[in-house]
């Protein structure tokens, strides 16, 4: 229940639902524990708000540098490989080059 909680849901309630749906398929039989989370939830993938320098700033810059903060840590757990970073993020790789653009994050090698 805290991994649910503490994430930001990025996308919002069809995120939490397909979460859950996707808990109630896959799920080995009648209770949901934390390795049976989504692999973004079990690894807190989630950015605290509350401590975040830009906390007391608008909304959209909450956002954004949530965002950057989450590449930047997928990008570091996953040694920098952006096909596998994009698979964990749950995005296509072109978006998170898009991203990574829109972001300023520097491409390395």
């Amino acid at each position: 229940m805290t991994s649910f909680l503490d994430y930001i849901w990025p996308g919002n309630v069809r995120e939490l639902k397909n979460a859950v749906e996707r808990l109630a398929v896959l799920t080995d039989g009648d209770i949901i524990d934390e390795q049976s989370l989504p692999e973004n939830l079990r690894r807190n993938t989630y950015i605290s708000l509350v401590t975040s320098p830009v906390s007391q700033g608008k909304l959209m810059n909450v956002a954004v540098e949530a965002e950057k903060q989450l590449i930047l840590k997928t990008l570091q757990q996953v040694r920098g490989n952006r096909s596998e970073a994009a698979r964990v993020l749950g995005i296509p790789r072109s978006t998170l080059y898009y991203k990574l653009r829109q972001l300023g994050i520097p491409a390395k090698g």
